[in-house]
């Protein structure tokens, strides 16, 4: 605060209001009292009762030949509101007032430190499974009346000793101190998880919201915080695997099952800080001219010592780590690298098919970083994105902004896995699409289901009308690529019959220069 000026005559602090001393007549260090006596009544009044002044020095300056008295004060309480207010914000959700992560942090670890031999806990860490959907469905004035009505709920039904806190954006974290037996743990996640399970009435709207709960004890399950949210983290995972609502408490099997993912993570960030992903390419075949017109590159990790991991191994961990964009993004480059040689053998207008997780579709950061990549290669003409069915259909933004960038670089967009997912007939009218492929569901045994020939010439005729190309993914049997050649007019097939999945050294093996034009046999 600026040094604050007072008039030369002030009142002393043990006389009447009527009696006034004259500074200049005074001793230094009396005039000096004096004068801060009456900055601070002045000061406090100016700054308000609550507030508490800190008064460094006063002294009298002459001015212009005046002589004005000058203080230099701080209004503590105020600062200490402010640095309160900044506390409570870093420590605290702002949206709940619940803790946050590293305040909750700092309870456990201090709970940890100063337990006796026989101290017990438990966490349970809660996952809002609907949340992101009930944002981007109703919004996000909606989605936080939901956290406040859950969390609410919670905290009427936990006892005060216990404590809750928001750690991300749809992860709640309930620490349970008052414990006695593992009993008494299930009978109040019970109690928890019944009241979440009633539907929110919000803003006229009747909210269900199911609630996936993961439970662990300390000591049983881990030995600090880390531990124990890992242990924690792993229920969890168990109980969304079994259904959306669902709760899991730690066990031996789990903690097996923990210890493999631990080091399959660990595995999977050094696979990625030395690039070894690679691409394997399953082709595409036009079954009216016997030639090859595409390729799909498919993600695997390949070991030093020369094993190779299918994307079940991996996709889950990496999407859970965020980590799925740089899997993606090092299968581009993959591509990238091996497109000159596949135009050279297969022709200029050879395609790749790269594939994007719904997650990457609603980034518009990762998209546009994509397409940044691919307008400097210059070789959109040669790619095509493969948007996941539920990707497509939760692509307003993508349409909406990345989309007409990345046709501006030539590269098309296809649907996959079409009829398996969220996908409807409609879906078509409402994307852009370039490509649809047909779940291997519909074409397997086709030429011996009716009923999937109907669906799939409905599909067929919806297609033709939007000038959708169409891809029979997963054919495996003769009878399949007979029926799809004589029956129907599809033009692109792909799957086991045709090629398995190829590094592109063994592509080239497999189809050498002079066979490429003459690829099915």
């Amino acid at each position: 605060m600026p040094m604050m000026p007072h008039h030369a005559t002030v009142a002393a602090p043990d006389e009447g209001p009527g009696s006034q001393l004259q500074a200049s007549k005074q001793s230094p260090a009396v005039r000096d009292v004096l004068l801060l006596a009456n900055a601070r009544r002045e000061m406090q009044s100016a700054a308000g009762s609550e507030s508490c002044l800190c008064l460094a020095n006063a002294r009298q300056v002459e001015v212009a030949g005046d002589w004005t008295e000058v203080a230099t004060m701080s209004v503590i309480g105020q600062r200490k509101r402010i640095e309160a207010g900044r506390q409570l914000r870093a420590f605290h959700d702002e949206l709940t007032g619940l803790p946050g992560r590293s305040l909750m942090k700092a309870r456990i670890d201090g709970l940890i430190a100063t337990s006796a031999a026989d101290t017990r806990f438990a966490i349970a860490l809660l996952n809002i499974d609907d949340f992101k959907p009930i944002n981007d469905v109703y919004s996000q004035a909606l989605g936080d009346a939901l956290l406040l009505s859950l969390s609410g709920r919670i905290r009427n039904v936990i006892q005060p000793v216990n404590d809750l806190a928001r750690i991300s954006s749809d992860k709640l974290l309930l620490l349970l101190t008052d414990i006695g037996s593992d009993a008494v743990v299930h009978q109040i996640i019970d109690r928890v998880v019944d009241e979440l399970h009633k539907p929110h009435l919000l803003d006229s709207h009747e909210i269900f919201s199911p609630v996936s709960v993961g439970v662990c004890l300390y000591p049983d399950h881990g030995a600090d915080y880390e531990s124990l949210q890992r242990s924690a983290e792993t229920a969890l995972r168990q109980a969304k695997s079994v259904n959306t609502g669902s709760v899991a408490f730690f066990d031996d099997a789990m903690k097996t099952a923990q210890a493999a993912r631990m080091e399959i993570e660990q595995k999977l960030r050094n696979a990625l800080k030395e690039h070894r992903f690679r691409a394997a390419y399953q082709p595409k075949l036009d079954i009216r001219t016997d030639r090859i017109v595409g390729f799909e590159a498919l993600a695997r990790w390949v070991e030093p010592d020369g094993r190779v991991f299918y994307p079940s191994a991996f996709i889950g961990v990496a999407t859970e780590l965020g980590l799925l964009g740089w899997v993606t993004h090092n299968m581009l480059e993959e591509i990238v690298a091996d497109l000159p040689r596949l135009r050279r053998q297969f022709g200029p207008d050879i395609v790749v098919s790269i594939n994007i997780a719904a997650v990457q579709a609603n980034s518009p950061d990762f998209m546009r970083h994509l397409a940044q990549r691919i307008k400097e290669t210059n070789l959109g003409s040669n790619l095509i994105v493969e948007l996941t069915e539920d990707a497509a259909v939760q692509t307003h933004s993508l349409q909406k902004g990345v989309l007409p960038e990345l046709r501006d670089l030539g590269v098309r967009v296809s649907i996959d896995d079409f009829g398996t997912g969220f996908s409807s007939l409609s879906l078509l009218s409402d994307i852009d699409a370039d490509e649809l492929k047909v779940d291997r569901a519909f074409i397997m045994s086709i030429d011996e289901r009716p009923r999937s020939q109907s669906i799939l010439r409905a599909i067929e005729s919806v297609c033709r009308a939007l000038n959708i190309a169409i891809v029979a993914e997963g054919v495996e049997r003769q009878g399949e690529y007979d029926y799809l050649l004589e029956r129907t007019g599809i033009r692109v097939i792909q799957g086991f019959y045709i090629g398995e999945p190829a590094f592109i050294e063994n592509l080239f093996e497999k189809w050498p220069c002079e066979k490429s034009n003459q690829a099915h046999s």
